[in-house]
């Protein structure tokens, strides 16, 4: 089972590095060029800069808090506004 196992690992290994032999590092470099490759994308652009993954998290964290709020664009407190009702409606609802 132990040799079996070994064997899955390189196998899955060489597919997703997309090479023969490993060498120390190659993983990290590997996610590190797939996460930049898909930061782009969300970007519309052909390659990766520094700040392109705070702009899209930025983006991606305002929309879902327009979309927890009802808001169309964000503005700043919103989701402190939002978190406030809300705890201030539960106790409402629990105290009676």
């Amino acid at each position: 089972v132990r040799t079996a196992v070994i064997e899955d690992l390189k196998k899955n290994s060489r597919e997703f590095l997309n090479k023969d032999e490993y060498a120390i590092g190659d993983f990290s470099k590997e996610i590190d060029r797939r996460v930049k490759d898909e930061v782009a994308k969300m970007r519309e652009k052909d390659e990766y800069e520094l700040g392109d993954f705070s702009v899209v998290l930025d983006d991606t964290v305002k929309q879902m808090v327009c979309e927890m709020t009802g808001n169309e664009e964000y503005q700043f407190g919103d989701l402190s506004n939002e978190i406030d009702q809300r705890v201030k409606t539960s106790v409402a609802q629990f105290c009676g």
